[in-house]
């Protein structure tokens, strides 16, 4: 009998909303730089709906830096657990996940968390992503 992918996603994406809630991923578009006006352009996004928890500790999860650990512990970094079923494009470092009022940016370097999916036989199932507060504000930019 062969494992059944597509009913561990969907048991993952029950669970996650179980003990979560629904949210939204941000994936900021270049935005360039106008040399003329000496401005940036518009700031735009694409979002994808997404069903996600935060846990309050990463040591039986994953690994990350220590300076990761230490801003996990003062409140300025969160990891999420994200469903993989229904979403229109899969996190990556540098996209946002919008939670409790605010924009939490998946790091992309030392200290800032990044992302690790959970994908048997190359189908995603979950991912676990660990962010840091962003420097964008939760209004900043607009739907593209």
């Amino acid at each position: 009998m062969a494992f059944n992918y597509t009913k561990a996603a969907a048991t993952a994406a029950r669970l996650v909303a179980n003990f979560g809630s629904t949210g939204e991923i941000r994936r900021f578009l270049d935005t360039g730089f106008d040399p003329i006006a000496g401005t940036d352009a518009v700031v735009t996004y694409n979002t994808t709906p997404a069903v996600l928890v935060t846990v309050p500790s990463v040591d039986s999860l994953i690994r990350f830096d220590d300076q990761f650990v230490s801003a996990l512990a003062v409140g300025k970094a969160r990891v999420f657990l994200i469903a993989a079923n229904g979403l229109t494009f899969n996190p990556e470092p540098g996209d946002s996940i919008v939670f409790d009022g605010k924009l939490w940016e998946i790091g992309t370097g030392d200290g800032k968390g990044g992302v690790m999916p959970l994908n048997p036989a190359g189908t995603n199932v979950l991912f676990v992503c660990g962010t840091v507060q962003g420097g964008r504000g939760i209004s900043e930019g607009t739907e593209a």
